[in-house]
């Protein structure tokens, strides 16, 4: 079986390596930051000098994050945001379309379903977002991170 072509951009991966040195990444680092990429595999794209979009920006967001906070970004919290985002009537239509997809039959009296947006999407609809509504990160979200709590509770307790 073939590989299927992956569209990659080109890097200046000597720019790319010096930030994330300077920001405290090695490859494996930034490999295990990642979390769905291998060290083997990002190595290949530097040393190609072309890379995937979506992993130069995953890349590009952790080493942005560590910039602006200096911190550790090594955990995610997911969350809500309570956003409404004006729509036209023929964007509303084409939503509501894209909603009821493949399954019309299916879901025409039942209701509509959940609507994915890829990056590009969600950051256009971000740009007109008026921020109205509660934004949360939901309890669950915290299970992840539970034994790691209870460590570093206990870590700050003894100082």
């Amino acid at each position: 079986m073939a590989n299927r072509h992956i569209e990659k951009i080109e890097i200046d991966s000597n720019q790319l390596l010096a930030s994330m040195k300077d920001a405290g990444y090695s490859i494996r680092g930034m490999a295990r930051e990642i979390g769905n990429v291998s060290e083997r595999t990002i190595r290949m794209y530097l040393d190609e000098s072309r890379m995937p979009e979506w992993l130069l920006k995953k890349i590009n967001r952790i080493l942005l994050f560590r910039r602006k906070s200096g911190k550790d970004a090594s955990k995610k919290l997911w969350m809500r945001i309570g956003v409404s985002v004006p729509v036209s009537d023929d964007e509303l239509y084409l939503w509501m379309k894209r909603s009821k997809g493949d399954h019309e039959e299916i879901y025409w009296d039942d209701g509509y379903m959940d609507v994915d947006l890829d990056e590009k999407e969600a950051e256009e609809f971000l740009k007109r977002a008026v921020w109205d509504g509660d934004s949360y990160i939901p309890a669950n979200v915290f299970e992840d991170y539970d034994d790691w709590f209870r460590k570093e509770e206990q870590r700050r307790a003894k100082k």
